[in-house]
């Protein structure tokens, strides 16, 4: 199954789940926890019946393309998906600003030079 929102397949996780690994594709896909999931399956097998939730399920088995590496959310897929390997976004956006600050700090230090003024000044001239 295709998300749009995203670009990405729905896949079960068998490692990470009871049963298939269904409902922790679920998670994943919709970005929740999985223990959610596994409750509302419960529920609706307890109070929708059997046999509907049993289909859906085996459905969906059978539907969902397998993936042995369960990413927990789906950020995690997103940017796996991108090329970011198991990198979670925090740590990249770390990265990502402590490179914006070194290059901000080395400006800063090239406009506080007489250098800088000189070469404004030889700007305007031109």
């Amino acid at each position: 199954m295709w998300n749009e929102r995203t670009g990405l397949n729905m896949r079960r996780f068998p490692r990470a789940g009871l049963i298939g690994g269904v409902c922790a594709g679920i998670a994943a896909w919709f970005d929740w926890n999985a223990r959610v999931i596994r409750v509302l399956a419960v529920l609706g097998l307890i109070f929708g019946g059997l046999f509907p939730v049993a289909i859906v399920y085996l459905v969906l088995w059978y539907l969902m393309e397998a993936d042995n590496g369960y990413p927990g959310s789906m950020a995690q897929v997103r940017a796996a998906a991108a090329g970011g390997g198991d990198r979670s976004t925090a740590t990249d956006l770390a990265e990502r600003y402590a490179r914006i600050e070194q290059r901000l700090r080395r400006m800063e230090t090239c406009v506080a030079t007489r250098e800088f003024e000189l070469r404004r000044e030889i700007g305007k001239l031109v």
